[in-house]
């Protein structure tokens, strides 16, 4: 637990600290991210996903070619009328079929099944398209804005996170999905929702001055960023694993750590976007 505390803590400094960087060190910053999480992906269903061996390649550079998406989004020229709102309906898109995917596994189905074997399209869209939308979010406005939304939602999901094991600890008794995760109940899951709610709406008053749109940012990460979480669950109770990585000890690899990130700012953006 001490070294858990103490990772999660470092992560979480060095992370706010990028997110307030030049909009050059943060896109490097989600890029190198990007690539971190595709290449988990990779270890993962390479070893445990048994194909011949042209098969293997086409998906790693499918998947690696993908995960690139995020820099070649970050400086490109656009002509579009609303590029932003495109590029967020793009990011969200994986998503909106990952959580598909996940009602499936839920009920007894399995995450990818068949597309197991297509495993680097599925890891492409995945990450390349999601990890976008933290590069559009933290461009949005002027004079660091976009890096205090950033920061409403990342601070929301850490504090659905924590609500949610102390509400799970101490009330816990009706599971949320024991297929998928055993661990989780229903009452650690409207935990984490009041707190992400709470810290939202102080978010939102503190940084932004719109504790509305904080509360909003909120909820979102209290909804999706557990089901994003769950879906990660799913792909790896399929694959037989712990966890994609182990770079940050005692919370897996990177791509355990930003599971809820990558299921709640797409859907965050498009939100902003919308409502400016």
């Amino acid at each position: 637990m001490r070294n858990r505390i103490i990772t999660g803590l470092t992560a979480g400094v060095i992370f706010v600290a990028l997110c307030l960087s030049r909009d050059l060190v943060w896109v490097g910053a989600v890029q190198l991210l990007a690539l971190a999480c595709a290449y988990e992906w990779f270890s993962a269903y390479r070893k445990h996903v048994v194909l011949p061996v042209w098969a293997t390649a086409a998906n790693s550079i499918i998947l690696f070619v993908g995960s690139c998406y995020p820099s070649v989004l970050a400086f490109a020229e656009r002509t579009e009328t609303s590029p932003q709102l495109l590029d967020a309906v793009l990011a969200g898109a994986p998503v909106v079929l990952c959580l598909a995917l996940l009602a499936r596994a839920a009920y007894g189905g399995a995450a990818l099944g068949g597309l197991r074997n297509r495993w680097g399209a599925m890891g492409a869209l995945y990450i390349g398209l999601p990890f976008t939308s933290l590069i559009l979010l933290h461009r949005i406005g002027y004079h660091g804005e976009g890096a205090r939304y950033l920061l409403t939602v990342v601070f929301s999901i850490w504090a659905a996170d924590t609500g949610a094991y102390f509400a799970g600890r101490a009330l816990g008794k009706i599971p949320l999905a024991p297929r998928l995760s055993p661990a989780k109940t229903v009452e650690g899951a409207l935990g984490g929702l009041a707190t992400s709610l709470l810290v939202g709406a102080a978010a939102g008053a503190s940084l932004l001055q719109r504790p509305g749109t904080g509360t909003i940012l909120g909820f979102m990460a209290g909804v999706l960023g557990p089901a994003g979480d769950l879906w990660e669950s799913a792909l790896k109770r399929e694959l037989g694993v712990k966890d994609f990585g182990s770079v940050l000890p005692g919370h897996g690899g990177a791509l355990d750590r930003l599971d809820s990130l990558i299921a709640t700012a797409p859907f965050a953006l498009l939100v902003l976007l919308l409502h400016r």
